[in-house]
């Protein structure tokens, strides 16, 4: 699926969501969906389609700080998507998991979720 269930079985990935408490939602093309996911503890990984985390300054110039395709993974790793100045939009029709941190931090039956979380963060924040 993405590199936060890398090296996890398929059946295990299934399992794991549902304990996880995850949940789909599909978005239909030019929708913001900051407002849907408006948490900044939040994973959100994008099944399919394409989405964009946009930043509008006060004198209205937009910024695209992410651009975001199959399996990527979004959310408060990637931006402070609560501050008023950021938007998600996509740019088709995207399907994407949405996790709350809080329950992957308080998950202990797969040390490689946990694992690849300390990656992800890693790479967004050290790198």
């Amino acid at each position: 699926m993405n590199e936060l269930f890398k090296n996890i079985e398929e059946y295990d990935k299934i399992r794991i969501l549902q304990e996880l408490e995850a949940y789909t939602r599909k978005y239909e093309k030019n929708k913001i969906i900051l407002s849907s996911v408006k948490n900044d503890d939040i994973i959100c990984i994008l099944l399919s389609g394409h989405v964009q985390i946009i930043k509008n300054d006060i004198e209205g110039n937009v910024t695209i700080i992410e651009d975001i395709i199959d399996n990527g993974i979004f959310g408060s790793i990637s931006a402070n998507i609560s501050s008023p100045d950021y938007e998600i939009r996509t740019k088709e029709e995207s399907s994407i998991i949405i996790i709350e941190l809080d329950n992957i931090i308080k998950y202990t039956d797969n040390p490689i979720l946990l694992k690849n979380l300390i990656n992800i963060l890693f790479y967004y924040y050290i790198l």
